[in-house]
């Protein structure tokens, strides 16, 4: 017996259920590797502003937009710790050349924006743990109003270990199962295919096991059967023609 006619339709309910199973659990994880991801983005997120123009004055200065980012949120002390921003027109284009002050653990650093008015320097986290705050300026010019951008980072010497990489093993059996899902489904569909239509071959053998039956016909005096080609009847011996 093959594994087609043991096959019905109560397995293709079994499979179902374990592929509905497998991917709701694939699902699951996913929403958690995705939480667990911007949960630990959000941190990251920082914050720009820029300084509007003061009430009831006459602004001819254009507006100026500060941004300061750093790559890690949390971070030991005595550790180097990498700053970045832009500083540009409310439009995106980079101002260059213009000073920058960074105000970080008690202390200002100046630095200037580059011709594509970015801006970059490294500071030294300190040795007292606890949440920092980080604020870049611009004091404005004769073209642009001041601007202003702040972070918030966190000096520890327990730092949260990155995200777990996402475990690849529920794809992996949610797309064997999927596969054998199909087999199956295509299985019971040639049993019944088997079922409802016969097959060529079987109707040629039934064809020729049925006889071949004779034409015959009946003696007029007798009325027993006879031959349509005989000249006496076999019964009564009447001459038929």
């Amino acid at each position: 017996m093959s594994i087609v006619d043991t096959l019905d339709s109560r397995s293709i309910r079994i499979a179902c259920t374990c592929l509905i199973v497998v991917l709701s659990l694939v699902s699951l994880f996913n929403t958690v590797d995705s939480v667990g991801t911007n949960a630990f983005s959000s941190h990251q997120t920082l914050t720009t502003h820029s300084a509007p123009c003061p009430a009831g004055a006459v602004c001819p200065l254009s507006p100026a937009e500060l941004t300061v980012t750093t790559p890690k949120s949390s971070i030991p002390p005595g550790q180097d710790l990498p700053l970045s921003g832009m500083l540009t027109t409310p439009t995106g284009l980079g101002i260059p050349r213009e000073p920058i002050d960074v105000l970080a653990f008690g202390r200002i650093i100046s630095t200037a924006t580059d011709d594509s008015g970015k801006y970059t320097l490294t500071l030294v986290t300190p040795s007292q743990e606890g949440a920092y705050e980080i604020t870049a300026s611009f004091p404005g010019d004769d073209q642009f109003i001041p601007a202003q951008a702040t972070l918030y980072i966190s000096v520890s010497s327990h730092i949260p270990p990155p995200p777990p990489p996402t475990n690849p093993w529920p794809i992996v059996l949610s797309m064997l199962l999927l596969i054998v899902l199909l087999v199956l489904v295509a299985a019971l569909i040639i049993r019944k295919q088997r079922k409802q239509t016969p097959s060529s071959q079987t109707n040629l053998q039934e064809t020729a096991a049925i006889p071949q039956q004779q034409p015959s016909s009946f003696c007029r005096y007798c009325g027993g059967r006879i031959h349509p080609d005989s000249v006496y009847c076999d019964k009564c011996g009447s001459k038929l023609h």
